[in-house]
């Protein structure tokens, strides 16, 4: 006999889907914004970048911004 916390820490799970469906059939239908922040400022007096990645045609756009 197994205790019932031995056979849920042996229990197996489902993995992840090694590719996932694409959100979004034309440019900019389906669009991921983030903003990264730096306490110390580029060598050209950047203090933030913006990120934008559109995932239908899986490009990466990224831009140096001041305050």
């Amino acid at each position: 006999p197994v205790c019932d916390v031995c056979a849920r820490a042996k229990a197996t799970r489902t993995s992840f889907k090694p590719n996932h469906s694409i959100r979004g059939r034309t440019f900019g239908d389906y669009v991921s914004v983030d903003i990264i922040s730096y306490s110390v400022p580029s060598r050209d007096g950047f203090f933030y970048v913006l990120t934008f990645i559109d995932h239908a045609f899986q490009v990466l756009q990224v831009i140096s911004v001041n305050q």
